[in-house]
C-alpha cells in the first residue's frame, strides 16, 4: 500500500472455518505489527515497543459501528466503470464516493476478491493470493 510517499506491506493468512481465524503482519514506517483473530478476540503485538493488547469481537464491532465502517461495498452505491486486468487477473472495476472521497476498486472476476484500490493519494495492490 502506498499513501503519498509512505509504503506499507501486509501479509495475511486466513484459516476458513466457523469461526475463521486470521493472522496479519503489517510493516509500515519501520515498525512491524502482528494481529491475530482467533474467532473470539483480536490480539495486537508491536515488538519494537514490546506492547500487546487484546480486544473482544464485541468491542471491535462497537468501534467499527461507531466510526461508520462496514464491510459492505453495496451501501455506497458503486458505479460500474468496466473491465480491466491487474497482474494478469481479469477484473471488474467499480467506483464509489464516501464522505467526498472517490475510490476505485478492482474486483477479481474469478474469486470476487479485491486486487487493487485507488483513493486520493492512496493505492493498495493485493497480491500473492
Amino acid at each position: 500500500m502506498t499513501s503519498g510517499t509512505d509504503t506499507s506491506n501486509m501479509k495475511e493468512w486466513i484459516k476458513t472455518g466457523n469461526p475463521a481465524k486470521i493472522r496479519m503482519e503489517v510493516a509500515a514506517a519501520g515498525q512491524t505489527t502482528d494481529i491475530i483473530y482467533d474467532g473470539q478476540n483480536y490480539y495486537m503485538y508491536m515488538p519494537a515497543a514490546n506492547m500487546a493488547y487484546q480486544m473482544s469481537v464485541a468491542s471491535a464491532q462497537q468501534y467499527t459501528s461507531n466510526s461508520g465502517n462496514t464491510s459492505s461495498l453495496s451501501q455506497y452505491n458503486p458505479v460500474l466503470v468496466g473491465p480491466d486486468t491487474v497482474n494478469g487477473m481479469a477484473c471488474t472495476v467499480y467506483q464509489y464516493t464516501v464522505q467526498g472521497v472517490s475510490t476505485k476498486i478492482w474486483i477479481w472476476n474469478q474469486y470476487g476478491l479485491p486486487v487493487k484500490m485507488v483513493s486520493d493519494t492512496t493505492t493498495i495492490v493485493y497480491s500473492n493470493y
